[in-house]
């Protein structure tokens, strides 16, 4: 068995992450298996040397340059017995360049997000003989496009298998200077005193927007940047309001079969469809709502001699 792997991804983080782990994990097993990658960040530079690594993917902006991911592929699929894409654009590239139809291809599912009910993305599902699930619960979310496809559930790799004791070799695995400032920022929203979860399902995030109609969400977001050079450690908690209109029942059953927002807490995107589900919003930078105060940052990143201009 010879598996091809397929991220769309250039750094050592997320998808690009989990699909190296995979590709070692398989080589432990006594697997043969490949990894295709986009080029020219810190991922290349983590697996140099090493010859199931390939570099050949790059950012496809323009039709050259998608014709290049196109023969990388296909180039792959030579290799290989089964390719196992991760990302929605590695799934996209991997049925245009026919994979589906010379050998089995299956997707790596590691977030609810990750599935979607849209024609678009059932028309992509519909081309595989197989997923990866990244926990089991992912499978009574299986959308109905995906009920044939045999569904394995494996676990999903944290950060504590990625993070070495040293905290000098965690840097240099990320390639983050040894004195650049770190930023930490999180996010909770509260309704009446009580802070809201992710919803998870269509039934919970009901629930929530039912909830929600014509009320005020706070978001507190909490903001620290660390001085690697001084030590000096700068924190705030930003907050922002939202404001629901009157909401009914189709109107938020409408929402939710559309952007499927059960991942995010409140069970909505404010930088999609949800903005239709908003009167007016309050607060002083609009950037606090998506998870990260910018206006503040910058501020912060002045205070230590830190220009973004």
């Amino acid at each position: 068995m010879r598996v091809g792997l397929v991220v769309f991804a250039n750094k050592w983080t997320g998808a690009g992450a989990v699909a190296e782990l995979c590709c070692r994990a398989l080589h432990v097993a006594g697997v043969e298996a490949k990894l295709l990658f986009i080029g020219g960040r810190n991922l290349e530079r983590r697996l140099e040397g090493c010859s199931w690594a390939v570099p050949g993917l790059v950012k496809d902006r323009t039709p050259a340059q998608l014709r290049v991911n196109l023969r990388a592929i296909k180039s792959l699929v030579e290799e290989s017995d089964i390719v196992v894409c991760h990302l929605p654009h590695d799934h996209l590239l991997c049925v245009a360049a026919g994979v589906h139809r010379q050998i089995p291809l299956a997707r790596a599912y590691r977030n609810p997000r990750h599935l979607r009910r849209d024609p678009y993305h059932a028309s992509l599902d519909r081309r595989l003989s197989g997923a990866l699930l990244g926990y089991s619960a992912l499978e009574n979310d299986l959308p109905r496009t995906l009920s044939r496809v045999p569904a394995v559930s494996i676990p999903v790799p944290t950060e504590d298998l990625f993070r070495p004791v040293d905290g000098t070799q965690w840097r240099q695995r990320l390639a983050i200077p040894p004195d650049a400032p770190i930023i930490g920022s999180d996010q909770s929203a509260v309704l009446e005193g009580e802070i809201l979860s992710k919803s998870g399902n269509f039934e919970n995030a009901v629930k929530q927007l039912q909830n929600a109609s014509g009320k005020r969400i706070v978001f507190q977001t909490g903001l620290c940047l660390l001085n690697t050079k001084t030590g000096n450690i700068q924190s705030a908690c930003v907050p922002y309001t939202v404001v629901f209109k009157p909401l009914t029942q189709e109107m938020i059953e409408h929402y939710l079969e559309k952007e499927q927002p059960y991942n995010c807490a409140g069970s909505f995107k404010s930088e999609g469809l949800g903005i239709a589900l908003f009167e007016k919003f309050e607060g002083e930078d609009p950037n606090a709502l998506i998870g990260l105060p910018l206006i503040k940052l910058i501020e912060m990143l002045g205070n230590e001699g830190y220009s973004v201009l």
